[in-house]
């Protein structure tokens, strides 16, 4: 008889408090239910550790007030959206995208509240382009619409 090989699933996450999480403190008020109950069913392997986060950027600098990279990029597919959605906050400009919905596009210095859509701004037309041309590259929205996150 061939034995069969174990089923197994590698969780890696960045820059969190792992002592905070439900798996390590039972009164933690963060709720992640599935994931607790994997970690119960499974082996929670707890002492690996990286020198750098997983995008290979460290948020230290920022906390220190010693500058730091000037970008944020953020991705967002969870429960009840119907499409990826997409960020990237580089400088003082934030650019949304999803292909189901309008490109939004704000100067956050001027507009801190995110309440002016530069996106059909001729004026802004070029960094436009630029922002959509940099999610085309990163992402591929059209796979990750097909294969959703459960």
């Amino acid at each position: 008889m061939t034995q069969q090989a174990p089923n197994i699933l590698v969780v890696m996450t960045d820059q969190m408090s792992a002592p905070l999480l439900p798996l390590h403190d039972a009164a933690s008020p963060i709720k992640m239910p599935h994931l607790s109950r994997l970690a119960s069913e499974g082996v929670l392997f707890d002492s690996a550790y990286c020198n750098s986060p997983l995008d290979g950027r460290s948020l230290l600098p920022h906390l220190r007030g010693s500058g730091g990279h000037d970008e944020v990029i953020g991705e967002y597919m969870a429960e009840g959206s119907n499409d990826p959605l997409v960020m990237i906050r580089r400088g003082r400009y934030k650019f949304v995208y999803s292909r189901k919905d309008p490109a939004l596009l704000f100067d956050l210095s001027s507009d801190p509240g995110e309440r002016n859509n530069l996106s059909q701004s001729a004026e802004h037309g070029a960094l436009l382009a630029d922002f959509l041309q940099e999610v085309s590259e990163r992402w591929d929205l059209e796979r990750r619409a097909r294969f959703p996150r459960p």
